[in-house]
Formats: C-alpha cells, structure tokens, sequence
C-alpha cells in the first residue's frame, strides 16, 4: 500500500472503518516522520493527543488546552507550543493574543490536517499552491493533483 509515504485519502469519502485505519496509518506515518524529534514528555503527550482525537482539536490547541493537557505552566506551555513550531510539528492557526489556535503540520505536505480534511471533502478549492505542496508530498507533478481525471500520460507529455 505504500502508506509509510503517504497520508491515507479516501477518494470517495470514508467510512467509520476506514476513518479509524486512517488515523492509525497518518498517526503511524506522522511519528516515523519525525521520529529523530527530540521532545519532552508533556510535548509527546500534547502531539499525540491532537493524533489521536482531531474531531476534539478541530479548533485548534490553545495554550489554555495546552496547559490542561500537560499541568504545564502557562509560560513553560508557550515556550513548549513555539518549540513544537520551531520544529516543524505545529503551526500557527489563526488569531492573537488568548485567541492564538495552533494545529498538527502534516509530513511533507506542509498543509494541517484540518485543511487536508477540507480538501478531501470538497469545501474548499485546492488551488496551485495547495497542489504544488501535495504533489512535492506524493512525488508527483502538479497538474496530477489539480486535475486527476486526466491520464497521467497526457500530463506527463504536457509538462
């Protein structure tokens, strides 16, 4: 199946089955990805805990979430939160102040789960940059994301 080198997309929406073999494969995927890390125990418990219930995040960690998660202090969960940034695990949501949101950063695409979720899910357009940030991921050309109902020949000789 050639999931250690991928992220597990259903192409015509999944079932609850699948929705639990994805989240094992992508959770699999995301710590052998990142695998040479080195994090804290509380950080390992926050990350895995936004792997294993997206649907409870689907907001965003908070600093607060943080803090409650892991009885981390305040200051010692920011600091922890912009180390995860700074690794490349987590990225800056939306919002300021008390209202900053931080998502997971997907291996490789660069896009968070939330937004991988919309695409799949047709709410939101794809677009080129999205497509180049997918193909680079999978190791395909661009145009084989942004338009799959062509053969990959005619992009292939198109390119």
């Amino acid at each position: 199946m050639g999931c250690s080198r991928r992220l597990v997309v259903w192409p015509l929406g999944p079932t609850h089955s699948e929705n639990i073999i994805g989240l094992v494969l992508n959770k699999a995927f995301f710590w052998q990805t990142h695998a040479t890390v080195k994090l804290s125990p509380r950080q390992r418990k926050a990350v895995s805990r936004l792997l294993d219930e997206p649907a409870g995040f689907s907001a965003g960690l908070t600093t607060r979430h943080y803090v409650g998660l892991t009885k981390a202090s305040r200051a010692t969960a920011y600091r922890e939160i912009i180390d995860l940034i700074e690794k490349g695990l987590l990225w800056h949501h939306n919002g300021q102040g008390r209202n900053v949101r931080y998502e997971l950063m997907m291996p490789g695409t660069n896009i968070s789960p939330t937004n991988l979720s919309l695409l799949e899910n047709g709410r939101v357009d794809i677009g080129k940059h999205r497509a180049e940030q997918l193909a680079k991921a999978f190791g395909v050309h661009p145009a084989v994301i942004m338009f799959p109902e062509y053969e990959s020949r005619e992009i292939r000789k198109a390119a």
